[in-house]
């Protein structure tokens, strides 16, 4: 059937081509197989779509997915960069307030107590303080309890002379208790204090 349809459609096409020539045929252009060869001349006389037109389409929307995808994994990265970034300037900034928390131990230390209470190294640690209470809230107190323990002392040092002539047992005693307290008891409480902003898994983290 598709031969013989075939067969007809091309008769049909030689003879319409002769009436485009101004040749006449006598042909029925009433008859089934005359519409049939024109319906299918037309057809195959338009240009086809190749198969490159059929998938210019898939072919674009895939290049915008592509491209917001790339989109989204750049910004996803910067965010992940500049999250890093904050936590490293976060640990830096609480190992500051570590260092010079050691400091002030440290310079209480070497002086026996003998602080001056108007001098850049307590200042400095009053300032230090005041960035615990932001960056280190957990390890604001122990700051505040060496700034009492350096006080104590530093009240007690005041009158220690006066302490040891008159042979006074009880307040030597308070002496000593303030002495361990910050120069042993504290330092050792140090680490403790700032485990949970500088321990290795929060360094791990950037």
């Amino acid at each position: 059937m598709v031969i013989c349809k075939a067969l007809e459609m091309k008769k049909y096409i030689a003879i319409w081509r002769e009436n485009e020539n101004g040749q006449s045929s006598g042909l029925d252009t009433a008859s089934p197989g005359y519409n049939f060869a024109v319906d299918n001349f037309y057809y195959y006389a338009q240009p086809q779509k190749s198969w490159t037109d059929l998938l210019a389409p898939a072919a674009s929307l895939l290049v915008s997915v592509i491209a917001v995808s790339i989109s989204l994994w750049v910004a996803n990265r910067q965010r992940e960069l500049q999250e890093r970034q904050l936590r490293k300037d976060l640990f830096e900034r609480r190992f500051e307030i570590y260092t010079k928390t050691n400091d002030f131990l440290v310079y209480t230390m070497r002086n026996d107590g003998m602080i001056v209470l108007t001098g850049p190294e307590y200042r400095d640690f009053q300032d230090t303080m005041e960035k615990a209470e932001m960056l280190c809230e957990q390890a604001h107190p122990y700051l505040v309890e060496i700034a009492e323990a350096a006080k104590e002392l530093y009240v007690y040092k005041q009158k220690e002379s006066e302490v040891i002539r008159t042979g006074d047992v009880k307040a030597i005693e308070e002496g000593r208790r303030f002495r361990e307290r910050l120069f042993v008891d504290l330092p050792q409480r140090r680490k403790a204090a700032f485990y949970q902003y500088l321990s290795l898994e929060q360094r791990k983290r950037w």
